[in-house]
Parts: structure tokens; C-alpha cells; sequence
């Protein structure tokens, strides 16, 4: 069955974006790894519905970040900060076999980290086998109040991720293999396109 992976911050579907005070020091974040279905054109999937629920972890610099991952997958996991300095933490870089071990089915971890230095939009997705491309992603947000100084003239942001969704296959084999079909076209046109080779046992492309 063709499928994507799911991340959702426990946070209210009606509650403002989570962004810290400059006083709350740690920002606790709980994010399920789970199936979720959706119907996609001609055939039934698993990805990330549209839900306010599924709002970016959103921290200002200097917080203490904590989020703890459970593992709901039949299938190991970890994940990457992608942009965020960990120095001192490198164990927490999510990379598995190279940084950290993956965190089993079934299990939880807890990311734990200073967010020092920096400010922006950033994101995070998974980096086991393909869950990254099949929808395991995610914005992060870091805040910097002393460099916003036109806050208050706006309600709300909201970040929207966009890519292409099409997978023939959910487990790991050879791109090459003869039972492969051949590579789909991609919907993003006349533009710069990326192909990665994301599971764990090819060799590169």
C-alpha cells in the first residue's frame, strides 16, 4: 500500500500559534509517528491530512526545547534538525548509524536543546529510509523578539510546505530493479528538481 507519514503536535485544533515568551525558558512539544489516511485522486493513501492541529513547533532564541517523540510506526524513526546548531549535542543531529540509533516501533525518544544564536524559519524531517519523502516534514520556527519590531501588526503567519507526492512503492529495493516502473514525471514544472535516493540499503545514484 502506497503511504506517507504523519507528524502531529499534540497542541488544541483551536489554539493560537504556540510562539513562547520571552519568559518561558521551556517549550515541552509531544509529536506522535502514526498512519493517517486520505483519499489522493485515483487511490487511497496515508498522509498529512490539513488540520490546524499540525501546527510548526515555534520557539524564541534562547528557549530550551524539549520534544518527545513516540514512535507509533512498525518501523524505526529518528529525526533531523535540519539548519539547528546542536553543538554540544551532536548525538541529537537525528542522523541513525551515524549520530544517534533510531528510535525502535513503539518507543519514545526525547530531542532536548538550546535554541542559541540563530532565528528564522527551519525545518525538520525524518532521515530513516524514505519517511522524508513520503511526508515526514515539518517547519520549525525560531523567533527572535528584539528583531520583530512589527509583531503586532499582523494576527497570525502560517508557514505552508509544498512538494510533490508520488511513491509507487513503501519499502526499501532497488530503484533499479527490474519491477521498478519508470520514474513518474514530476508535477513541479519548468523549475530546479532534486532527486535523492533515501533508502537506507541502495547504493547512490
Amino acid at each position: 500500500n502506497q503511504y506517507s507519514l504523519f507528524f502531529r503536535s499534540l497542541l488544541p485544533s483551536t489554539a493560537p500559534l504556540p510562539i513562547s515568551s520571552p519568559s518561558q525558558r521551556h517549550l515541552n512539544i509531544t509529536i506522535n509517528a502514526s498512519h493517517h489516511h486520505a483519499l489522493l485522486t485515483a487511490y487511497a493513501a496515508t498522509t498529512l491530512p490539513s488540520r490546524r492541529s499540525t501546527l510548526p513547533p515555534t520557539a524564541n532564541t534562547g528557549n530550551l526545547v524539549r520534544i518527545r517523540v513516540r514512535n507509533e510506526l512498525q518501523e524505526p524513526t529518528a529525526l533531523h534538525w535540519h539548519g539547528m546548531f546542536l553543538r554540544g549535542v551532536p548525538w541529537l543531529d537525528g542522523v541513525p548509524g551515524q549520530t544517534q540509533c533510531p528510535i525502535p516501533a513503539d518507543k519514545e525518544y526525547t530531542y532536548e536543546f538550546r535554541v542559541n544564536g540563530q532565528c528564522g524559519t527551519y525545518w525538520w524531517h525524518s532521515h530513516f529510509m524514505a519517511q522524508y519523502v513520503n511526508g515526514m516534514v515539518g517547519a520549525f520556527i525560531i523567533h527572535n523578539p528584539k528583531m520583530e519590531p512589527f509583531r503586532k501588526l499582523y494576527d497570525e503567519e502560517y508557514t505552508v510546505l509544498l512538494s510533490d507526492w508520488y511513491a509507487l512503492i513503501d519499502t526499501p529495493r532497488s530503484l533499479l530493479s527490474s519491477e521498478n516502473q519508470a520514474t513518474h514525471s514530476s508535477y513541479i514544472r519548468f523549475g530546479h528538481v532534486r532527486y535523492h535516493n533515501y533508502s537506507s540499503d541502495h547504493r547512490p545514484i
